[in-house]
């Protein structure tokens, strides 16, 4: 029977039906793809629709407006420049939910973050050089994001507490905390109202030549690409799989290595769950 089945699938009559099986996948993913992508914008654009009736609003006007703001002349440049560091939120956010964990925290994530190289940039640009200063800052602000959610994870490691909750909770929190520090330490001391000091435009990210487009735009849609793997559930069950065989070597490394703030709680409360699966399937 093995054999006759061996036979069979190697056998040339069967081989022709690989090209168009593989055509017709392609052609589904394809489709998936564009219906995944464009329904949810369709529908997005349909709801703010019946919200801008209710609220007496013109619809297109409002939409006609967006247009011509944002995307028209060299408006779409300014876009681009608002879009990349919620792009690299929404990276980090790919894995988090692909694995069935929730992180509703990323808002006072990216505050804080944004708060504390706000304060320390100025004074770290001015004294060092500025590829150093803008991968030690990016480094602040990825370790601060992630610091904020240790807590979220050790709840629902250690108590199964649920982690909507705690992270919408740390959010509220991290917004706090980064008005106080703009409001206090970090605010500049020339200007009356609550704002950090401004860095000199030669210290940025560089620009795109002929455009204001600054390379973080470049480096968050590398971050996507690189992510994009992670857009498969199995590609996330199958990285899961290995980090639970090493749970003593990930917790070293999530030690001494600053990650993105968005993956720090999904790999301990993943583990976590993959290390009681195991013990109950050998207790059985």
């Amino acid at each position: 029977m093995t054999g006759a089945t061996t036979d069979t699938a190697l056998s040339p009559e069967m081989r022709p039906l690989e090209p168009v099986a593989t055509s017709r996948r392609f052609v589904t993913d394809a489709i998936d793809v564009v219906v995944r992508s464009v329904v949810p914008v369709l529908l997005a654009l349909g709801a703010g629709a019946i919200l801008l009736l209710a609220l007496g609003r013109d619809p297109i006007t409002f939409y006609s407006n967006v247009w011509k703001g944002g995307i028209q002349l060299t408006a779409w440049q300014d876009s681009a420049i608002r879009a990349a560091p919620l792009l690299l939120i929404a990276v980090g956010l790919v894995v988090v939910f692909r694995a069935n964990i929730w992180n509703l925290g990323y808002n006072g994530q990216f505050l804080l973050g944004a708060a504390l190289i706000s304060g320390l940039g100025p004074h770290l640009v001015a004294s060092e050089p500025r590829w150093f200063a803008l991968l030690v800052l990016f480094l602040v602000a990825g370790g601060a994001g992630a610091a904020w959610t240790l807590a979220p994870a050790l709840l629902k490691a250690r108590y199964e507490t649920n982690e909507i909750i705690t992270t919408l909770m740390m959010s509220f929190i991290g917004v706090g905390v980064a008005n106080i520090l703009i409001k206090g330490p970090f605010q500049d001391p020339t200007v009356n109202i609550p704002q950090t000091r401004v860095l000199p435009l030669d210290k940025m990210l560089p620009s795109i030549p002929g455009t204001r487009i600054h390379v973080g735009v470049l480096m968050a849609l590398a971050a996507a690409l690189i992510a994009l793997p992670f857009a498969s559930p199995l590609s996330v069950v199958l990285v899961a799989s290995v980090l639970t065989a090493f749970p003593c070597e990930l917790a070293a490394t999530a030690v001494s290595a600053p990650t993105a703030s968005s993956m720090a709680a999904p790999a301990a409360i993943q583990i976590d769950r993959s290390m009681k699966k195991s013990s109950s399937v050998r207790e059985s």
